[in-house]
């Protein structure tokens, strides 16, 4: 009874793990650019297991993608926003190390916005589909200016009983 206590625990630990990180995505960086730069956008993924499929999105694109990368395959021109065609690409097809950052060329204001990397593993395939992985908030700064192109960002969860009402972005500027 104790063994069969002890498994049961054990699986309520991990499913709600699993839905702690469905309601609790990836905290976001914040990365800024100059308008006709090329930019990185910074995502790595954990884990020993081979990465099958990388979807980089924006919320704001509804069913195209920025980016959709299947090893073995390539890129999915088809299903690609046209804004990105020939600008968006992985930074290391090979995904070596887990590296599955975005790099946007001749950035434009109309990427301003926030990104998400999604990724699918092999034993994940048929399971669960594509694991939000990095979410990162790309901002264009004007041209000519000399800031960090790296913002730090952090969030403060909170518990209550009421609705959210607001919403407080805090921001330090560090000038030399």
């Amino acid at each position: 009874t104790q063994i069969l206590w002890s498994l049961s625990s054990m699986w309520s630990l991990i499913t709600l793990t699993f839905d702690l990180f469905a309601l609790f995505p990836p905290a976001e960086e914040v990365i800024s650019a100059e308008p006709g730069q090329p930019v990185t956008l910074p995502c790595k993924a954990n884990g020993s297991e081979p990465v099958t499929a990388v979807e980089w999105n924006r919320a704001d694109l509804e069913t195209e993608h920025v980016l959709l990368y299947r090893r073995g395959k390539g890129e999915d021109p088809a299903s690609q926003n046209p804004s990105y065609k020939n600008r968006a690409s992985l930074k290391d097809e090979q995904m070596k190390d887990g590296d599955m950052s975005l790099v946007l060329k001749n950035v434009k204001p109309n990427d301003t916005g926030t990104y998400q990397c999604r990724l699918e593993k092999q034993k994940q395939k048929q399971a669960f589909g594509f694991k939000p992985v990095c979410s990162v908030q790309l901002v264009l700064r004007p041209a000519g200016t000399k800031e960090s192109n790296r913002h730090l960002s952090s969030s403060l969860l909170t518990q209550s009983h009421f609705p959210a009402l607001h919403s407080v972005t805090y921001q330090r500027s560090m000038k030399n």
